[in-house]
């Protein structure tokens, strides 16, 4: 009875909302997190459908950077 993949990417979208709103208070974010939350933000960056999340290929300790 884990999370589903809808109620994660409600969460970490939220988070990341968050962080967006409160851009002024610093320049540069750094998050350390797995591919997971990093499919997540691709896909919603990219206004993705959700189905497509694993068309997001992350390999291992790859790095992702996000300019907004």
């Amino acid at each position: 009875n884990g999370e589903s993949v809808k109620q994660m990417q409600k969460r970490v979208v939220s988070f990341f909302l968050e962080l967006l709103e409160n851009k002024q208070s610093h320049k540069k974010t750094l998050l350390v997190t797995h591919a997971g939350v990093i499919r997540i933000l691709l896909n919603y960056v990219a206004k993705a459908p959700l189905n497509e999340l694993f068309e997001f290929k992350i390999d291992f300790g790859e790095i992702k950077k996000i300019v907004l």
